[in-house]
């Protein structure tokens, strides 16, 4: 690998955030908010969304909730909750009531190369949790490079699955010690994938997995 496009890449990949679109969490003391079938305080509670669960709005070519239209509005988003795409919850949520993940503090990947075995390490830390990427040539390919996601989480190593094709991740910092780990595909076309984990008092959990961009 050209040493000066490995230094460049290193660069980027610490200052330029992974990801620019928005997904959340609700930010409620009560730990909890309804989810609504329409976008007003009056419409029919269809479930509730609860603290450290990650969604994402609805795409502008995602018309339809359920076999209604849609509606966007000021004051409520359209979403859909849950880690099992064919089973998720769709409704409507109060914003007043949500935070966008971007909002929180990001910490710094810091990147290695290993050129004897030509493995790239994509690391960031936050106290006892690590999570690392390893970039490496492809095993069952001829060409190619795979990337391996692990975290270590109080002395514990698991390894992460993707959910897609990963390309990179970033590690968020949110209240109360959680932390927010997002992962990220390759742009094709204006479109990639990202699935999203959470780290709450040592437990890794799969929050869901969800296409964005241009539709």
């Amino acid at each position: 690998m050209n040493t000066n496009k490995f230094l460049l890449v290193a660069i980027l990949a610490m200052l330029v955030p992974a990801v620019s679109h928005s997904q959340y969490i609700i930010n409620d003391k009560d730990g909890w908010t309804n989810m609504r079938k329409g976008p007003n305080a009056k419409a029919s509670v269809v479930g509730k969304v609860y603290k450290h669960q990650v969604f994402l709005p609805q795409r502008g070519c995602d018309d339809e909730m359920d076999g209604e239209p849609v509606i966007y509005d000021d004051n409520w988003l359209a979403v859909d909750v849950g880690s099992d795409a064919k089973k998720r919850l769709k409704g409507y949520i109060f914003k007043n009531n949500i935070i966008d993940i971007m909002e929180f503090p990001a910490i710094e990947n810091e990147v290695s190369y290993n050129e004897k075995n030509d493995v790239s390490t994509t690391t960031a830390k936050k106290g006892n949790i690590t999570v690392t990427m390893e970039t490496r040539p492809n095993e069952n390919r001829r060409f190619g490079r795979e990337n391996r996601l692990t975290a270590i989480i109080n002395g514990k190593r698991t390894a992460i699955k993707p959910y897609i094709d990963l390309e990179d991740f970033s590690l968020f910092v949110g209240y109360d010690g959680a932390l927010y780990l997002g992962l990220y595909s390759k742009d094709i076309i204006d479109e990639r994938m990202v699935a999203w984990y959470s780290i709450v008092n040592g437990n890794i959990t799969f929050q869901g997995s969800w296409y964005t961009g241009v539709c």
